[in-house]
């Protein structure tokens, strides 16, 4: 379903499901030797939206593994495999959007409809978050990019009058 690979280019986190039932699980894959290790073995949750730290030594990735429906936010420790809760704040369906460089800020995207999603600021040291877009209708952001400077965001967006996705800051 999914391949990201490391910062290094060593290893890669594989999100795969059996038979098409759509509960994605996580492997680690090393992208020497093509060897595969299970990071999750829970057939009944789904897994997704991993995106690799800077330095490569944690992984975050969503999972509704709390109630079966909402996704919530969380980090990997990739030498111990210790998993803690990073982000669940808002219900619904959240992935991970965008982590900054230096691992201090993650961008979460909380989708409310197929057609609507909100973009959130977290601070990963502090737990706090807070909504970025300011809108009452269905816009959709997408391709969210955290430019170095942590305060500068690149992205896509329908919220224009055409309702066409565009390239915005």
């Amino acid at each position: 379903e999914d391949f990201n690979l490391s910062w290094n280019g060593g290893m890669a986190i594989v999100s795969a499901s059996v038979g098409g039932d759509e509960t994605a699980q996580l492997y680690l894959m090393d992208t020497t030797t093509g060897r595969l290790e299970a990071l999750t073995r829970q057939p009944k949750v789904q897994f997704g939206s991993v995106t690799w730290a800077r330095d490569d030594r944690s992984s975050y990735y969503r999972s509704n593994e709390e109630n079966g429906k909402d996704f919530f936010l969380y980090r990997m420790d990739m030498a111990g495999r210790k998993v803690t809760k990073v982000y669940d704040a808002t219900p619904g369906y959240n992935a991970v959007a965008e982590l900054s460089q230096d691992g201090r800020w993650m961008i979460v995207s909380n989708a409310t409809s197929n057609v609507n999603n909100d973009i959130l600021l977290l601070d990963l040291a502090s737990g706090q978050s807070r909504k970025l877009n300011d809108d009452n209708r269905d816009v959709s952001f997408e391709s969210v990019t955290l430019m170095p400077d942590n305060r500068t965001l690149w992205l896509t967006c329908n919220d224009n009058p055409e309702g066409i996705t565009r390239l915005a800051t």
